[in-house]
């Protein structure tokens, strides 16, 4: 369709309310985002504004398609307040003619978002991760630098420190390392098995393998196998050593693998081969293997403990590739929302002329809100759970969706 001076100005229109919608949306989003973060972690204003830029990609797949909804919204409602679609189809032309600029606006931004998913948007959510667990090290070392002493009772390890420098080298630490059965109880004596007494340590979080290593300068160890209680104690000098600190259950727990949505549609492709090859030949390879020993009559030498392993693993591949096809599809699906989001938000902005914009907003937003995310949640959880194909049960709510729009919300908008 050609673009004239009405498709340009209706365009135009829409793209301002969607840019100052956008904005909106997002710094509240992100906000959001930072705060919940920033209790979790103990952020500082200068680390929150430090991964501002990490954070806006991952919340665009949500913020574009209700700024857009919002946007033509408002924009086609003003147009028909001010009865410029009247003025439209005098002069013999469809509404049509001035929704089109609208959806091939979203068309434009769901192929642009369809982009982000792909890539980018998972490479931000997982130098995300890193930064809030680095962030994690950096507030150990500020907390010890003000208190000079961290002492928690889920750690293994009491440490105080005579003062830390600048780069992170502990001056003076002494680790105490927490006696088998001591409790968490602040009213019962501490009681220690082990104390390490350096000139300089430093200390890294290794969070792949859940452990904090402290590399040990001039150092003196002392032992004891009663702890505090008492008992024959052992001294030992070492020098440039490392000493591992495990971290707690509850810290562990908070350093999570490399999710599926940290991973790159590549990435997750590769893992969706990865496991169905695993599916085809591991079963298959130890199912021939204890055929051949129950023919030959020898069941004494088939490894029943192995089957039984192969067969967990089978289970969780198979659960690990509906995962990952499930969170392929979604990305899709989330980035063509824009496309139906106008479907229905551009005719109801236009019927709804004569009221506020707010209303017709609201009547297009609830919807979506009733019907199109609850739909997303649950294709989630049925494509997780392979009740139907991940594809569809990901696509359901933009399908239902833009059959609300084509079918009802266009026709009465596009008759004369």
């Amino acid at each position: 369709m050609r673009w004239g001076i009405l498709q340009r100005y209706v365009a135009t229109e829409v793209l301002r309310s969607f840019v100052m919608a956008m904005v909106a949306l997002t710094t509240i989003l992100v906000l959001f985002v930072l705060v919940a973060q920033a209790s979790k972690a103990g952020l500082s204003p200068g680390d929150m504004l430090r991964l501002i830029p990490l954070v806006i990609p991952g919340t665009v797949p949500y913020t574009a398609p209700v700024a857009l909804l919002f946007a033509v919204s408002v924009a086609y409602g003003r147009l028909a307040g001010d009865n410029e679609v009247i003025a439209v189809k005098a002069c013999g032309l469809s509404a049509m003619t001035i929704i089109w600029p609208s959806i091939t606006m979203a068309t434009l931004i769901s192929f642009g978002l369809l982009y982000m998913t792909q890539d980018l948007i998972p490479r931000a959510n997982h130098q995300l991760t890193m930064t809030l667990f680095g962030e994690m090290e950096a507030n150990f070392y500020k907390f010890l630098r003000k208190e000079r002493e961290f002492d928690r009772a889920d750690w293994p390890f009491l440490i105080k420190v005579r003062d830390v420098l600048p780069d992170n080298t502990m001056v003076e630490p002494i680790f105490k390392h927490r006696a088998a059965g001591t409790t968490a109880d602040p009213n019962e004596p501490k009681k220690f098995d082990l104390i390490v007494q350096a000139r300089s340590a430093k200390l890294k979080f290794d969070f792949e393998n859940r452990v904090a290593r402290i590399h040990l300068v001039d150092s003196e160890t002392q032992s004891s196998a009663l702890g505090a209680g008492g008992g024959d104690v052992s001294r030992a000098l070492i020098n440039d050593q490392i000493l591992e600190m495990p971290m707690p259950d509850d810290f562990k727990a908070m350093v999570p693998l490399k999710r599926a949505q940290e991973q790159t549609s590549r990435e997750i492709v590769d893992n969706i081969h990865k496991y169905k090859q695993l599916m085809k030949t591991e079963r298959a390879k130890h199912a021939v293997a204890a055929g051949m020993w129950l023919a030959s009559g020898r069941i004494d030498r088939v490894d029943w403990f192995h089957m039984k392993s192969v067969s967990i693993d089978y289970a969780y591949w198979d659960s690990e590739t509906a995962k990952s096809q499930t969170e392929r599809y979604m990305r899709s699906a989330q980035a063509f929302g824009p496309l139906v989001f106008v479907l229905i938000g551009a005719p109801v902005g236009i019927l709804f002329a004569k009221r506020d914009f707010l209303s017709a907003f609201i009547t297009c937003f609830l919807p979506i809100v009733l019907l199109y995310y609850p739909l997303l949640l649950m294709g989630v959880n049925l494509g997780k759970e392979q009740i139907i194909h991940p594809m569809a049960a990901m696509w359901l709510g933009n399908a239902v969706l833009a059959v609300v729009g084509v079918c009802f919300a266009m026709p009465p908008v596009t008759r004369h």
